[in-house]
């Protein structure tokens, strides 16, 4: 079984794969043939995947309540050594960050949904993310 990450520690290996990617220049990549396979997990608007190190993860769905879509618990990521591996994972492969529960207009506590987004920056662009962990 695998262990179940808190949304915190989600989030900071994250944001430092992302700054870590946008030291190293332009991507590049090679696009090679795949076999076709069925995913057998969550897709939806809210997919991102990014390399961290040398794993390929994805993060499908969302997570809390969302004003448009409604209340959702389907944020969870998976991983491989490609994409295929990662998108090739049983619905039951995937982790599910443990997040806190959304909290009534006033409390402290989480408001609104959260998801995973996939961006690239350009390191040309004059300013920079500070990010203390």
């Amino acid at each position: 079984m695998r262990p179940r990450l808190d949304c915190l520690m989600v989030a900071k290996i994250f944001l430092v794969s992302l700054l870590f990617s946008c030291q190293q220049g332009t991507p590049s990549f090679t696009l090679s043939p795949a076999e076709k396979y069925s995913f057998t997990s969550m897709v939806d608007c809210n997919m991102a995947e990014a390399w961290v190190g040398d794993t390929f993860r994805i993060f499908p769905g969302k997570y809390g309540e969302d004003p448009l879509w409604g209340n959702a618990h389907d944020l969870k990521f998976a991983d491989g050594r490609n994409a295929n591996e990662a998108f090739g994972r049983n619905a039951n492969e995937f982790i599910e960050p443990v997040m806190p529960l959304n909290t009534k207009p006033g409390t402290p506590g989480l408001h609104g949904a959260v998801w995973f987004e996939t961006i690239y920056q350009d390191i040309s662009v004059a300013f920079r993310i500070h990010l203390v962990l």
